[in-house]
C-alpha cells in the first residue's frame, strides 16, 4: 500500500499466480519496484538455518517469529537484512517475506549467521485436480473443501499455496478458503473418474 510513492503498509497477499494473470488480462499493468526502504550501505545481509516448530514459529536472536503453520517441521533458510526477512525452503524457493524484527546493527550478533546468498524466486502454487463428491465436497492435502452440490461430480482445479486453497471450474474461480492443514500433498491428479449416465440410464421426458 502506497501514497505518493511512499510505503504505508505491507500485508501478505492472498492472490495466486492465476489470480495475478487474470488481473493483467482485465487491464492491470505490471507493477514497478516495491517502494521499500533499502538497507543501509554498511549493512551486510546474513542468513541462518532454523527448524520451524509445530506452531509455525522460529527463533532468531531471542525473537520468536511466526513464519506459517504450513512450514511446521521443515528446515528453512532465513535471510535477514535489517529491513526484510525472507524464508526459503529446502527446495531453494522463497516461501515468505516479512518485516525484519531486528535492527541492522543486530545482524552481526545472530548465532550461526553467515553471509547471505541471493534471494530466490517465489515458490509457485501447485495445481491439483479433484472430482467433487455428490455432497459437494472434496479433500486436498488433508483438508475438506466444500463447494456446494451444484458442482457435484465436476472435475475442478485447485491452486494450493501456503495460506489459501483456491478452487476453479475451468478458469472460473468457485471459492477461496484459508489453508488449515499442514499435510503434504500426496497426489495431484483426480483419483476418481467422472461418470456420465448412458443413454439408457437417462430419464425420459414425457410428451
Amino acid at each position: 500500500m502506497t501514497a505518493e510513492g511512499a510505503r504505508i503498509k505491507s500485508s501478505p497477499s492472498r492472490l495466486s499466480q492465476r489470480d495475478l494473470a487474470r488481473l493483467l488480462a482485465d487491464g492491470g499493468s505490471p507493477a514497478g519496484p516495491p517502494p521499500l526502504p533499502q538497507p543501509e550501505p554498511q549493512t551486510t545481509a546474513v542468513e541462518v538455518d532454523r527448524v520451524v516448530n509445530a506452531c509455525g514459529g522460529i527463533s532468531i536472536a531471542g525473537r520468536q517469529i511466526s513464519v506459517g503453520v504450513p512450514l511446521a517441521g521443515q528446515r528453512v533458510r532465513v535471510r535477514v537484512d535489517g529491513i526484510l526477512l525472507h524464508v526459503i525452503d529446502d527446495a531453494a524457493q522463497l516461501r515468505r517475506t516479512l518485516r525484519c524484527p531486528l535492527p541492522p546493527t543486530a545482524l552481526g550478533r545472530i548465532r550461526d549467521a553467515r553471509p547471505a546468498s541471493p534471494i530466490p524466486p517465489p515458490a509457485t502454487a501447485p495445481t491439483i485436480e479433484r472430482v467433487v463428491s455428490v455432497n459437494g465436497s472434496f479433500q486436498v492435502a488433508g483438508q475438506k473443501i466444500q463447494v456446494g452440490k451444484v458442482h457435484a461430480r465436476k472435475l475442478v482445479t485447485v491452486a494450493l499455496d501456503e495460506h489459501t486453497v483456491t478452487v476453479y471450474d475451468a478458469d472460473t474461480p468457485i471459492t477461496a478458503v484459508p489453508r488449515r492443514s499442514t499435510t503434504e500433498l500426496n497426489r495431484t491428479r483426480a483419483k476418481h473418474q467422472i461418470t456420465i449416465p448412458s443413454q439408457a440410464q437417462q430419464p425420459r421426458l414425457r410428451a
